[in-house]
């Protein structure tokens, strides 16, 4: 498949893959793997239009890579600012369009879950904090400092907008958009839709009844950490922005 893939961009659209571009990125815990590793090495992430894809669906190696790319546009843009100068209100906004827009150019796709979302803000606090230079007070313990500095950027990001309420809200607008372009000519809705939920079950239902490592559920495929599918993330998304009334 990957030397037909690569024979139809050379004839179709005169392209060609570097031996360096060429990499095998097999679902973590499949038996299948590369069949010419020497041509295509299998991989356990790979770079794809500005994403890091893990064979296991984890969205954390993008958000290691895109945070390293939000602090360089940090440092080039709002910090740059603000050490010339600049107003806190003005290297706010700077901070919104400069590297809140590197991580919502890739948040999209990542599934929703407490520990990317709690590194995302804390992203944001540490930023606010190195603009907002709260000073210490005197004689005041070095941890005490740090944790009310902490909450001086935290009380900003709630007024200006936490990340990860944005991230959600990014998520549940990409599923609305998903479900309102079904059809086969589309090709995003058709991925979204193909092996749901039904599939899912019946999956962790044959990795019970065979694999050693079930676990005590019974669904469980290998050892190590399980990551969040995103129709799950999309899910919790949602309750937590628009929580369900309360009947009365």
């Amino acid at each position: 498949m990957l030397d037909d893939m690569a024979e139809h961009l050379r004839e179709s659209w005169h392209l060609h893959i570097k031996p360096s571009s060429r990499s095998c990125l097999v679902p973590k815990g499949s038996s299948d793997v590369s069949v010419d590793p020497e041509r295509w090495p299998q991989v356990d992430t790979m770079p794809a239009l500005g994403h890091i894809i893990a064979d296991d669906g984890s969205p954390m190696p993008c958000w290691r890579e895109c945070s390293k790319k939000a602090w360089k546009a940090f440092y080039a843009n709002a910090k740059k600012g603000r050490d010339g100068g600049a107003g806190l209100q003005l290297t706010l906004r700077s901070l919104q369009t400069s590297v809140a827009s590197v991580i919502n150019f890739r948040n999209t796709r990542w599934p929703v879950g407490k520990t990317i979302c709690k590194q995302i803000d804390i992203c944001q606090r540490k930023m606010i904090a190195a603009l907002q230079r709260v000073p210490p007070y005197p004689y005041e313990d070095p941890a005490h400092y740090n944790r009310r500095r902490g909450k001086e950027a935290a009380k900003l990001a709630e007024q200006h907008g936490r990340w990860s309420n944005k991230y959600m809200q990014r998520v549940i607008d990409w599923h609305r958009h998903l479900q309102r372009h079904q059809g086969i000519h589309y090709w995003p809705s058709a991925l979204y839709s193909y092996h749901g939920e039904d599939w899912l079950r019946n999956q962790r239902l044959i990795a019970g009844s065979t694999s050693l490592f079930a676990g005590r559920t019974g669904t469980r495929a290998q050892p190590g950490p399980v990551v969040t599918r995103w129709e799950d993330g999309y899910r919790a998304a949602e309750k937590f922005l628009f929580p369900t009334k309360p009947t009365h």
